[in-house]
C-alpha cells in the first residue's frame, strides 16, 4: 500500500523552532535535525504499522541521532503526523 503523509501545523512549527534551535547553536546541526527528520519520516511511510502503538492508533517513532518522537496515526492511506515532540518536555503533552 502506497501512504501519503500529512504534517499536522503543529508538527510542521515544532520542526522549524527545532531547526532554528539547531542551527543557531552550531552551523549546519539543524540540516542535520532535518536530514534526521526525513529519514525517519521516509522509514514511516515505508511501513507506518512496525512501530508501536502508544493510545489508541497512535504511534510514536523516536528519532536516532536527535531527542524527539515523531507522534503520529494511520488512517487508510494517510499518515498524520500530529506532533515531533522533545523528550524533555511533559509525556503528557504529546497529543495537546
Amino acid at each position: 500500500m502506497k501512504y501519503t503523509l500529512i504534517l499536522h501545523e503543529k508538527a510542521f512549527r515544532e520542526i522549524n523552532d527545532a531547526y532554528e534551535y539547531y542551527e543557531t547553536a552550531q552551523t549546519s546541526l539543524g540540516d542535520k535535525f532535518k536530514s534526521d527528520i526525513e529519514k525517519c519520516m521516509s522509514q514511516i511511510i515505508q511501513n507506518p504499522q512496525q512501530y508501536r502503538k502508544f493510545k489508541n492508533e497512535i504511534r510514536q517513532v523516536v528519532l536516532r541521532k536527535f531527542p524527539f518522537l515523531i507522534v503520529d496515526e494511520v488512517v487508510k492511506d494517510i499518515i498524520i503526523v500530529y506532533s515531533v515532540f522533545h523528550t524533555s518536555r511533559n509525556p503528557n503533552r504529546k497529543l495537546k
